[in-house]
């Protein structure tokens, strides 16, 4: 019997741990992800949140790029260097890779489309603190995974918001 006891503690030992990571990790793909000046880089940098500026002085409106479930590719950035072309500032918005996915398209319920919104939201809030930005002229694009994420923030409920609770002017979905 106390063989048992010692045996049922220490598989418990090594599978709490486990346990605990799996946890945690399920819990941090239903946080939505919070931005600062550390978060962003330039084009191409692989940061949460890449940020392409057309040339000349600002202001800029500005469009959020919302990535599909296979997270930040060139795809994406082609559509971040097009906006950069007609004049918007772009905001490439990764919400895979500070959670540790590379991709979701086996399982696209790992990261709920209405936390993807908060990330963009957040994202805007965070963008609206530039003085390179237009606030008042932000709006967001996003590609299946992210058409999803796009619809979600177009009519949203509930999401805290700054902006008089306004806070994309437009909002494109391809293929949500």
């Amino acid at each position: 019997m106390r063989y048992t006891t010692l045996l049922a503690r220490a598989a418990l030992a090594l599978a709490l741990p486990l346990i605990l990571a799996h946890c945690a990790n399920l819990q941090s793909t239903r946080q939505p992800l919070t931005y600062d000046a550390k978060s962003v880089g330039g084009p191409n940098s692989g940061a949460p949140l890449e940020l392409w500026l057309p040339p000349g002085t600002g202001p800029f409106p500005a469009v959020l790029v919302m990535p599909g479930c296979n997270g930040v590719g060139d795809h994406y950035r082609s559509w971040a260097g097009r906006l950069v072309g007609w004049g918007y500032a772009a905001l490439i918005v990764d919400s895979l890779g500070p959670r540790g996915q590379h991709s979701i398209c086996e399982r696209p319920d790992t990261l709920n489309s209405a936390v993807a919104a908060q990330d963009g939201f957040n994202a805007a809030i965070y963008l609206r603190t530039l003085p390179d930005i237009q606030a008042d002229r932000i709006g967001i694009i996003g590609f299946s995974h992210g058409g999803s994420t796009a619809l979600w923030a177009a009519i949203a409920e509930g999401i805290p918001v700054d902006r008089s609770g306004r806070p994309f002017q437009a909002a494109v979905a391809y293929y949500p």
